[in-house]
């Protein structure tokens, strides 16, 4: 089983070039990278005869579809199955197998990754924490997360009610993760959803540009996933 890996490069060019690339080219389950250049002033060329990589120049779609660019390329990917990573950590080889692994062996498993949230149901809508957590999950990040390229087919397929909430969000399309979260939900089952409990951690530069550093994230997010369980027509 191949994998296609999408990245962002935003405003981290030197940790996808230095780091992230480097490793990337060692792991025989990718052989596609697509680098989604939503910034022209952050624009690099990376060449490599060990793995396909294709550079996007983004930019000109980037006020469009935000942080939902990755989704855009993934309509492009040469694999069944999709690899969406951001460019802050380096993600080791056997948390990618791990995942593989998962996805693989379970039919009704639409997406697997490293970081997910369990939300809260309080009144009558959730409440967004930002705690990690493995096995089941209601979201997985999309910082690292492993999925059937279908659901990105379901992405653009359902979100045309969207525009209300997205116009509130920071930066536009914050909330693609619990988007594509549900999609999996409504497709698979409640428990399509599945993060791996992972040793590994290597962190890399976040900068100034961490998407949960707003101060009204927590709360959009908790709003997002209810409104979007009615938009998507998903029991609580």
């Amino acid at each position: 089983m191949k994998i296609s890996v999408i990245i962002l490069n935003w405003k981290r060019p030197e940790n996808i070039r230095k780091f992230i690339l480097p490793n990337l080219e060692k792991n025989n389950l990718v052989d596609e990278i697509i680098i989604s250049h939503g910034n022209k002033n952050t624009f690099f060329d990376y060449v490599t005869d060990k793995v396909l990589i294709i550079h996007r120049k983004d930019w000109i779609y980037n006020n469009e579809f935000g942080l939902s660019l990755r989704f855009l390329c993934g309509l492009s990917a040469k694999n069944k199955i999709i690899c969406f990573m951001d460019d802050d950590e380096i993600i080791h080889y056997d948390d990618f197998k791990m995942c593989v692994n998962v996805l693989k062996n379970n039919d009704n498993c639409g997406i697997v990754g490293k970081y997910g949230r369990i939300l809260n149901y309080v009144g009558k809508k959730y409440e967004y924490n930002t705690r990690n957590v493995t096995g089941i999950v209601d979201i997985v990040l999309t910082k690292f997360m492993i999925f059937h390229k279908k659901l990105i087919y379901d992405f653009f397929l359902n979100n045309d009610n969207l525009d209300n909430l997205l116009s509130q969000s920071i930066p536009y399309w914050n909330g693609e993760d619990i988007f594509i979260s549900l999609l999996s939900r409504k497709r698979f089952g409640r428990s399509s959803l599945f993060v791996i409990k992972s040793k590994h951690y290597n962190k890399l530069s976040e900068g100034d540009v961490s998407v949960s550093r707003w101060s009204g994230h927590k709360t959009f997010r908790g709003n997002f996933y209810t409104e979007c369980l009615k938009i998507l027509d998903l029991q609580k």
